[in-house]
């Protein structure tokens, strides 16, 4: 809409008025505008509220001398603690030690109480950070051997550790490391879970000893029969093979006997009577 004026010289002059629709849309899209950057700045604030307090506590901390930054707020009544693989008195002995820990931080205990009990595997930890909690599982390692000479054994996985009270059964093989390497001592780990079982050798299997890179391992059975079972390929088909070929020896050879497999991958087993 225009309405018409004369100016002093005679002119006519023009005054445009905005229609009421159009200056009502103009209205409502400053409006919309305005809420749009009071949401915005809203949002920011809440966002760096949040990550100061509770989301993302080292990056509030970033910067901040050492002395000064508060311990992590994982311990008391917020660790939860699962013991696993570990008789009752050992299990009683990593709780008590773990809650004396109770002034240190997560971090601090769980390094605390795997250095105490070095029978133990890495600690899982597994952090909920909105609930500002933790859940800890703590668990003993499976004894496979008893290295001889000591108090170290050899766990299901390989690995060569300190004992702890209580953890090892009775009855274990006694093993003779001597130079085998960590993963000789892997694949004599898995081995081993398969000769002890009850039935696969004639004889319970007693002692494993370490020859060389090239004779790889030495086993001798309760009965006194020894064999050179050279390296660990072949594994089961070499116990199945063994038990055959002893209880065929036993016919004519009712004593201690030798028998080497080294020579397995070529058809070959040497059964001999020992004197």
């Amino acid at each position: 809409m225009s309405k018409t004026r004369r100016t002093r010289a005679g002119r006519k002059r023009h005054h445009v008025v905005m229609r009421p629709k159009v200056r009502r849309g103009r209205l409502r899209q400053a409006a919309m505008l305005s809420l749009i950057l009071v949401l915005g700045a809203t949002a920011a604030l809440t966002l760096r509220h949040i990550n100061r307090t509770m989301l993302l506590p080292r990056l509030a901390y970033k910067g901040t001398p050492r002395a000064a930054q508060p311990r992590a707020f994982f311990r008391g009544d917020k660790i939860s603690v699962e013991l696993s693989g570990m008789p009752e008195s050992l299990g009683a002995a990593v709780l008590a030690y773990w809650n004396s820990q109770a002034q240190a931080s997560l971090a601090e205990r769980t390094k605390a109480v795997k250095s105490r009990f070095p029978c133990l595997k890495e600690p899982r930890v597994r952090r909920q950070w909105l609930r500002r909690s933790a859940q800890v599982r703590l668990e003993a390692r499976a004894c496979a051997a008893r290295i001889a000479g000591g108090v170290r054994y050899l766990s299901d996985a390989g690995e060569v550790f300190e004992a702890c009270p209580g953890l090892a059964p009775e009855g274990l093989v006694e093993l003779e490391p001597g130079r085998a390497d960590d993963k000789s001592l892997r694949e004599l780990a898995r081995a081993l879970a398969a000769a002890v079982k009850p039935g696969v050798l004639a004889s319970p299997l007693a002692r494993a000893r370490w020859i060389s890179p090239s004779d790889g391992w030495e086993a001798e059975l309760a009965d006194g029969t020894t064999v050179r079972w050279g390296d660990l390929a072949w594994t089961s088909d070499k116990l199945m093979r063994l038990r055959q070929v002893i209880a065929d020896a036993r016919l004519d050879h009712p004593g201690r006997l030798a028998v080497d497999l080294r020579y397995f991958e070529d058809g070959k087993i040497l059964v001999k009577p020992v004197k």
